[in-house]
């Protein structure tokens, strides 16, 4: 596609890319603002809906993050390529995975290809290898693992933070994948045999990749690779503070929903999303000073901030704001970057072993109930939402659960109205007659009511 086929919004936007600095890679390699445009057009046109919500294609360093997300699979195939390591990670310990030289791959090229290709045959195929009582994305990973179509060398999955029988499968009938797993001890805070139990099996996992790439990986580069991402999490505290620093925030929920799901390190690499934070930062910084509002949301929305894993689709984040509204959070992503940095000097493996034992608030097998209710009425008080909306899914052991107690909590400490919303495999959307994708009836009037009481509370 040349300029001259460009839309203007998209013209516009190229003109305002070209004025920032390029994305630093971890390997020390940059990727030009001509490339990140070039390569996002290629993902607007190359995914049946990626195109359907309405973007803010006013924000120019945005445009950075979406690069990194659509291009996980190919950079870390360069980074095999160049004798890297490369895991697959189930949200699991990427501080240790990235100080062993290694780069990881998340969840996201999956359910890319689940929810923006509308590859739904995949989904329902993943359901029959595993079981149709599994998190939505896990069964497609199951089944790009079994076919060699993920580009890795090991996969690492922990307990309580991802399915059981698609790994279960997995093991029982294709033992020649490479998987490692960690057991995390239930309610370990606080218990020495705990912590040394999780640092002994976070050792073994490291010296596993040690195998891979050839050398054994010393503490010293630990300690770098939690440097790197505490810095890059301390860079996410810094976007969340300018977030809430403005009545309107500077940026609309889809836009955020992306740069929070780039920063659980599903992009691989620390480096970039640090380097692409910085940048987004100072574009924020620049709108809250000039007052400069989303074309997407209107002044002083409703604020609903949302609890949980499921990351709500592009149409109901398109859906809120044309009510007023903006989704804040989500909490899975902001228990990532408001927990505390890693001990970055004492014995890596037990500092890593630590924080997942006794600062991550969003870890269930973890910490209890008491402890996660605690961290998320701080963390409602630090984004001041006008309600709170719990997604969970049929299949995730992580929230069904927990959700009617955490909501009952937050009633009762800050008298905010909370909604729950049970969703099916995958969520809340459906394709409509011409083909796009629409928010499903049910969750469109469940909250549409639900907004309809925030307002006339805000009234009030």
């Amino acid at each position: 596609m040349n300029n001259t086929e460009l839309p203007p919004y998209l013209d516009e936007l190229r003109e305002r890319l070209l004025k920032t600095g390029p994305l630093k890679l971890m390997d020390g390699s940059e990727v030009s603002p001509v490339e990140i445009f070039e390569t996002n057009l290629k993902s607007l046109i190359g995914y049946t809906h990626y195109g359907d919500p309405p973007f803010d294609y006013t924000l120019a360093n945005a445009f950075k993050h979406r690069y990194l997300q659509m291009t996980i699979m190919e950079r870390a195939k360069k980074m095999k390529e160049k004798g890297m390591p490369v895991l697959f990670s189930f949200w699991a310990f990427p501080d240790l995975i990235i100080g062993s030289g290694a780069t990881l791959i998340g969840p996201v090229p999956c359910g890319n290809e689940i929810s923006l290709a509308d590859n739904r045959s995949l989904k329902e195929e993943g359901h029959r290898f595993t079981s149709f009582e599994s998190c939505p994305m896990e069964p497609a990973i199951a089944l790009y693992l079994r076919d060699g179509k993920l580009p890795v060398d090991l996969t690492v999955y922990m307990t309580g933070m991802a399915d059981v029988p698609c790994i279960l499968n997995l093991l029982r009938r294709y033992p020649a994948i490479s998987l490692f797993c960690v057991c995390i001890p239930y309610n370990g805070k606080g218990k020495p045999w705990a912590l040394e139990y999780l640092a002994d099996q976070l050792h073994t996992f490291v010296q596993k990749i040690g195998e891979i790439r050839g050398s054994k990986v010393t503490d010293e580069e630990l300690r770098n690779g939690i440097r790197m991402m505490n810095q890059m999490r301390r860079s996410y505290v810094e976007y969340i503070d300018i977030f809430n620093s403005a009545e309107t925030p500077p940026i609309a929920g889809l836009e955020n929903s992306l740069v929070k799901s780039v920063g659980s390190v599903e992009a691989g690499d620390p480096v970039a999303i640090r380097c692409a934070n910085e940048q987004l930062n100072e574009e924020l910084r620049e709108r809250v000073k000039k007052g400069i509002i989303p074309p997407t949301l209107k002044e002083r929305p409703l604020r609903i901030y949302v609890c949980g894993l499921i990351i709500v689709s592009p149409p109901v984040h398109s859906f809120i704001e044309s009510q007023g509204g903006i989704l804040l959070g989500p909490e899975c992503f902001d228990a990532d970057f408001l927990s505390g940095d890693v001990d970055e000097k004492g014995d890596p493996y037990e500092a890593v072993a630590r924080w997942w034992l006794e600062q991550r608030s969003w870890s269930s097998p973890c910490r209890d109930l008491e402890e996660r209710t605690e961290w998320l009425i701080k963390t409602l008080r630090r984004y001041n939402p006008d309600g709170v909306i719990w997604t969970s899914i049929w299949g995730c052991q992580m929230e069904p659960p927990y959700a009617r107690y955490l909501a009952d909590k937050v009633e009762e400490k800050l008298g905010m109205p909370t909604m729950l919303i049970d969703q099916d495999d995958i969520p809340d959307v459906e394709i409509g007659e011409d083909g796009r994708f629409r928010m499903k009836g049910d969750h469109r009037t469940r909250i549409e009511g639900f907004m309809e009481i925030l307002h006339a509370r805000r009234e009030k």
